[in-house]
């Protein structure tokens, strides 16, 4: 198995002010990947697997307990050739890693900012211009940063 790609977006305001509940969200995450963002690519594909850590989802297509909505995205899933199969978290953990962020995002953006300054800059491009075997590959004088701070 291996990954094609990822893909992520935000909840429309119109998104945000339905009450959709994690079992929704997952299944308008499938319509949206399936129908919109991997279309192109899966239009095509004579059938495919879905992984999902939401096991609800995998009885999505075969149950009768579904709102106009459910009924309209199962329609547009309709074009699709394909199987949801269930795999536990713990399992899934590329995919879940990449819908998490840190708990402090704040506390984390500083561990991976910092100040550098124009002459720490330019000695490293000398250092890594002195070890490569063709030296016009790096030009130090073409290093631009901010004004330097004293």
């Amino acid at each position: 198995m291996r990954v094609t790609g990822y893909g992520s977006r935000s909840l429309t305001k119109a998104e945000k002010n339905c009450y959709l509940h994690s079992g929704k969200l997952e299944f308008l995450a499938l319509k949206w990947a399936a129908c919109e963002h991997f279309r192109d690519y899966l239009y095509h594909v004579p059938d495919f697997i879905v992984y999902t850590d939401n096991n609800p989802l995998t009885y999505v297509l075969t149950t009768a307990k579904l709102n106009a909505t459910g009924h309209r995205w199962v329609t547009e899933l309709a074009d699709f050739s394909f199987t949801i199969k269930f795999r536990p978290g713990h399992a899934n953990k590329d995919a879940e890693a990449l819908s998490r962020l840190p708990m402090d995002i704040d506390s984390y953006m500083k561990l991976c900012t910092g100040n550098e300054y124009e002459d720490d800059v330019k000695a490293c491009c000398v250092g890594v211009s002195a070890v490569s075997n063709d030296s016009s590959l790096l030009n130090v004088d073409e290093v631009s940063i901010g004004p330097s701070v004293d």
